[in-house]
C-alpha cells in the first residue's frame, strides 16, 4: 500500500475555502471574501492558491497570517480552527481515536477512584498534584 503524502495546512485551508465558496451565495468571489473579511484580495488569492506564494529569502514558502485566516473564517461564520482541519483526516483520526478508546480499559489511573465504593465521589482533578496541600491548590497572593 502506498503511503499518502501529508497535506499541508495551506493546502487544507485552500481546499476548505474552495468548498465554502462553492456552497456560498454571498461569498463566492475573492473580492466578496476580501470585502467581508477586511483582508486584502491578494491575501485571499494566495490562501486559495498556496502554490503561488513566492519563497522567502531562506527558501521556505510563507504561510498566510493567522489573523488574516481568522478574519476570513469569521466572514464565513466560522472559527479559524475549522478552516484548518482536513475533513478526511479528521474523520480518520476520530475513528482511530474512538476505536482505540473503546479497545482500552478506560479506568482512570488514580487508585483512589479505582478502589472507591460506587457511591464515593471521585477526588478533585488536582488531588495529589500539590505536595504542600492535601486537596487544595496553592493560593496566589
Amino acid at each position: 500500500m502506498q503511503k499518502r503524502r501529508p497535506i499541508t495546512s495551506p493546502q487544507i485551508l485552500a481546499r476548505n475555502l474552495q468548498r465554502l465558496r462553492a456552497g456560498s451565495v454571498v461569498l463566492r468571489t475573492q473580492k466578496q471574501i476580501a470585502d467581508a473579511s477586511g483582508v486584502a484580495q491578494t491575501a485571499v488569492s494566495l490562501m486559495l492558491r498556496p502554490g503561488d506564494r513566492a519563497p522567502t529569502i531562506s527558501g521556505k514558502t510563507a504561510s498566510p497570517k493567522l489573523a488574516e485566516v481568522e478574519s476570513v473564517a469569521h466572514a464565513f461564520g466560522m472559527e479559524v480552527w475549522q478552516l484548518l482541519i482536513d475533513p478526511a483526516t479528521l474523520s480518520e483520526t476520530l475513528t482511530h481515536t474512538l476505536t482505540s478508546a473503546l479497545a482500552q480499559d478506560t479506568q482512570p489511573p488514580n487508585s483512589a477512584v479505582k478502589d472507591s465504593p460506587p457511591d464515593t465521589p471521585a477526588p478533585p482533578p488536582y488531588s495529589g498534584l500539590f505536595a504542600d496541600e492535601e486537596d487544595e491548590p496553592p493560593t496566589i497572593h
